[in-house]
């Protein structure tokens, strides 16, 4: 049982740090009715990242992400190419389905490419790279990562503010990781081994698809938070009741935890004078 904490502790060290520090924060702001305003406040974010989770899912559990990968992968020749397209892969990717999401999608697939095209010892700067692609590119739209939700929600950033914000950061981003990318892999000619994956059902994906607007357009208030829920779970209900399983249901609770800790924080006198509230 004590290996299974600590196992557990060191797996989600964000879920638990949260989790006390929510539960030391209550020791010196008394529970109360107050506490259910943290929640309502910010139940738009929460809605926004289950949906996107839950949908994401779903076109993994149909293959979409790799189907589209592999179909990239045919028109490359080189090591370098290669390279590249898997770390734009998760830098575009965490743009629309968050920066975890990406990883957990297109990182196993990475590395079995790099495997059948003889490019193993780049596994470890592959992935990295990957991961370092993943978190810049996500900086760059609200649904990026759960801070950027977050952010966008609690404060109402108007579109077009948020975009041209972290346009010169995200620009530099792009070409930074290009060059890195460059420096590590030369551009030498290669085969590749083409994967025949299977073909997509036309008809779920293009269900799964419109999911992922419907998604996109709540994050954007295109569509009220609480009915664009119930499409999501309805139709996820129908269609692939395993993606609702899937969802990453302790990154919601980490941020339950958050909501509570920064709520009592925000009650303190001496620290909402220290910072301005």
């Amino acid at each position: 049982m004590k290996l299974r904490v600590i196992s557990f502790i060191k797996r989600e060290t964000i879920l638990t740090v949260s989790f006390f520090l929510a539960l030391l924060s209550c020791f010196l702001v008394k529970p109360d009715r107050e506490y259910l305003r943290y929640f309502t406040s910010n139940m738009g974010t929460m809605i926004i990242l289950f949906c996107l989770m839950a949908v994401v899912a779903g076109l993994g559990s149909l293959g979409v992400f790799r189907y589209l990968g592999e179909r990239l992968l045919e028109r490359i020749r080189s090591q370098g190419g290669i390279m590249l397209l898997l770390v734009f892969l998760c830098f575009f990717g965490s743009m629309l389905i968050t920066n975890d999401v990406a990883l957990i999608t297109f990182v196993p697939f990475g590395i079995m490419i790099l495997e059948m095209a003889a490019m193993r010892e780049k596994i470890c700067c592959t992935v990295t790279l990957m991961t370092i692609g993943a978190n810049l590119g996500s900086m760059f739209t609200p649904m990026g990562n759960p801070q950027n939700l977050y952010l966008y929600g609690k404060f109402q950033i108007p579109d077009l503010e948020f975009i041209s914000t972290m346009f010169l950061p995200f620009l530099y981003s792009i070409i930074l990781i290009t060059i890195t990318c460059l420096i590590f892999v030369k551009s030498t000619p290669m085969e590749l081994t083409p994967v025949n994956s299977e073909r997509l059902n036309g008809k779920k994906t293009a269900l799964m698809m419109g999911l992922l607007v419907i998604s996109i357009l709540i994050v954007f208030h295109g569509i009220p938070y609480y009915v664009g829920l119930l499409v999501v779970i309805g139709v996820l209900c129908f269609a692939d009741r395993k993606a609702l399983l899937e969802v990453d249901y302790l990154l919601l609770f980490t941020f339950c935890a958050f909501f509570v800790f920064a709520g009592n924080m925000a009650r303190i006198p001496e620290v909402r004078d220290f910072f301005g509230y």
